[in-house]
């Protein structure tokens, strides 16, 4: 049956306006960058799962206190000897992790050697206090302290140690208060003791020798009562009053008696005052004294205990599935951020559409990316052996396995090719040729490694499978490429046809000198018919002057005479940028395509070497997209529904 031609574009090409992304657009993207986000997902994952593993875990443990203030059946007034004890929640959780608690901890807990120097324990001292958290919990009572450790069994001691340690201080210190204030009352008292001791001793001698009666006193005590009666009316009357007058002449007379009296009477007199100072200064010490042994017994801690820390199970540090997860999260993120800032820095083009806009040609057939070292996966970067070709290695053998005669024939590989055919045949026959006889096109591409020899190579094949009597033509006698696929010797070629040193006939090649040439895998070939309407003509000798020989009368008298003998004529050329010979032979041939491989190329390039060929007069006629991915192209699943398993064509 014959093939059906699709039909030609009519794309408006002019129209070259921005327009919106859509979804479609971000997941080709997406499937674009596929390798960046791939490897920055996974090396997030991987780094954040490391950083874990090497985290030292940390352990929790808790404790907890409760401050509880107690009335005092005996209240004492110590502002006359020491400051009252007042302290606030937030200062008591601060003395939790005081020097002296974490100091009795470190010792009790064994935590330092026993020849450690006092620099050890300041630095060990430090190290605990830092992994403990003291905290009132809310606005209760209760202060919570919080140990984190990397030994489990150790935070939970460390918790329970320093609630411990700190009951004891605090009850150290409020029974140090207690007693320090009944030791300096007890010295107090003795003082007074000891005076009031003397002064009555004193007074005794002063009796028993006679040498005062104690007149002195009497008197005294009488000045005292006159003069506290004169205060008295004076708060009523002034001076004048009579009351008054009489009063202070009384004081004046018992003055006057005090001072006739002898100085053993007034000594006394003075001693029997001493004596009643120190008496009442006595009472009162006494009295404090028993005041403050009772205070002393009744002190208690008011730090209780209330909860003991166990030893912990589980780490709370680090988390390890909550890291993986953001690690995971991450990578993910980071990786579309790259492949988006990735794309937007990207000046080649990756889609038919971009293509299409950019040099306002129509896309005429897409080549799916064919690796023969990973046909299982599909989407290895590039190939090796081609890329040591491409690069000028002598020692890469020929293989034949990248073209499409040594593939399935319902390959997407094979049916691409077929598609390409067919349409550059419908196109051909649309617009004919200037010339009689076979057509002329030319394959070129905007740089190397673009897959220009390759797509040449298997179009020839293609129309050959048609029963089109073809010529491949190798034209780029700088990097040649044709014969290496072939597995064929250089020369004689097309440069020793165009220089007379060999004929037309001895510089083509057939099938039977492929079949005996270098190239291995040939097995599908025996089975495929039609190949023997392939020729191949490879480039022959190295020459110092390809240009001038390509533009030649020679070389349009050797176009001459192929058109006379083949359908199609199948050039390959050198890329258009880097030398001018796609220019030369481009004007001579009927129709000129661009090979692109997609998203290697810049756009400035692919449209500044499609505006050259224009100027220059050559005839390109449409882009075909090689190398492409499975964001432009059919996979192999299309056309394994519609033709069905391998083995159901087989038997079919």
């Amino acid at each position: 049956m014959a093939e059906i031609a699709p039909a030609v574009p009519t794309k408006n090409y002019a129209d070259t306006q921005r327009y919106e992304l859509t979804l479609g657009d971000y997941w080709r993207i997406l499937l674009k960058r596929r390798y960046v986000v791939v490897l920055t997902f996974f090396s997030v994952l991987i780094s954040s799962i490391v950083y874990t593993n090497l985290q030292t875990p940390l352990y929790r443990a808790d404790a907890a206190v409760r401050i509880a203030e107690r009335a005092k059946a005996f209240q004492y007034n110590v502002g006359a000897f020491y400051s009252s004890f007042g302290d606030t929640m937030a200062t008591r959780a601060n003395n939790v992790t005081s020097q002296q608690v974490i100091e009795r901890v470190v010792l009790r807990l064994g935590l330092l050697a026993p020849d450690a120097r006092s620099n050890d324990l300041a630095m060990k001292v430090e190290e605990i206090r830092s992994s403990i958290e003291a905290k009132q919990e809310g606005m209760t009572d209760v202060i919570r302290i919080t140990v984190i450790y990397p030994v489990p069994e150790l935070a939970a001691s460390i918790a329970n140690e320093t609630a411990r340690a700190y009951v004891e201080i605090d009850l150290f210190e409020k029974t140090k208060e207690a007693r320090n204030l009944r030791q300096f009352v007890e010295q107090q008292l003795v003082v007074f003791s000891k005076k009031l001791r003397i002064t009555e001793e004193r007074i005794k001698e002063f009796r028993e020798t006679g040498r005062a009666l104690g007149i002195a006193i009497g008197l005294e005590k009488r000045l005292a009562d006159l003069e506290k009666d004169r205060n008295q009316l004076l708060k009523q009357f002034t001076e004048q009053h009579p009351d008054v007058v009489k009063l202070q002449v009384s004081i004046e007379d018992v003055k006057k008696k005090i001072r006739e009296l002898p100085a053993e009477e007034l000594e006394l007199a003075r001693l029997q005052r001493e004596l009643e100072i120190n008496d009442r200064a006595y009472r009162m010490m006494k009295e404090k004294y028993e005041t403050a042994k009772l205070a002393e017994a009744e002190e208690v801690s008011d730090v209780v205990v209330t909860e003991t820390a166990s030893t912990p199970h589980y780490p709370i540090s680090p988390k390890k599935n909550l890291n993986k997860l953001l690690g995971a999260l991450i990578g993910l993120l980071l990786g579309v951020l790259f492949a988006f800032g990735l794309e937007s820095i990207d000046t080649s083009i990756g889609t038919i559409e971009d293509v299409e806009r950019t040099v306002r040609l129509p896309v005429i057939g897409v080549v799916p990316y064919y690796n023969p070292r990973a046909r299982r996966f599909g989407w290895w970067p590039f190939d090796m052996k081609l890329l040591d070709m491409a690069t000028g290695r002598k020692d890469a053998p020929p293989d034949s396995s990248f073209l499409i005669m040594n593939q399935d024939a319902f390959s997407n590989l094979s049916e691409a090719y077929k598609i390409l055919r067919t349409f550059i045949e419908f196109l051909m026959e649309k617009g004919g040729s200037p010339k009689p006889g076979g057509k002329v096109l030319l394959f070129t591409s905007t740089g190397p490694q673009e897959g220009k020899s390759l797509t040449a190579a298997n179009l020839a094949i293609a129309f050959a499978q048609a029963g089109k009597k073809t010529l491949l033509v190798d034209a780029d006698l700088r990097r040649p490429t044709i014969h290496w696929l072939f597995g064929l010797k250089r020369n004689p070629g097309l440069t020793d046809v165009l220089l007379g040193t060999s004929s037309f006939s001895e510089g083509r090649r057939t099938m039977g000198d492929i079949l005996i040439g270098e190239a291995s895998k040939w097995d599908k070939m025996m089975t495929t018919k039609m190949l023997d309407r392939l020729e191949i003509m490879a480039t022959g000798s190295k020459t110092h002057n390809p240009a001038e020989l390509l533009s030649s009368a020679e070389y349009k008298n050797f176009l001459e005479k192929a058109r006379l003998q083949y359908e199609y004529i199948m050039i390959d050329s050198p890329p258009v940028l880097p030398v001018t010979d796609a220019r030369t032979i481009g004007m001579m041939a009927d129709a000129t395509f661009f090979i692109y491989r997609a998203g290697k190329t810049a756009r400035r390039a692919l449209t500044r070497a499609k505006d050259e060929l224009d100027l220059a007069g050559v005839s390109v006629k449409g882009i075909i997209l090689n190398y492409a991915t499975p964001e432009v192209t059919l996979t192999d699943s299309y056309y394994t529904q519609y033709y069905g398993e391998k083995k159901d064509r087989e038997g079919a």
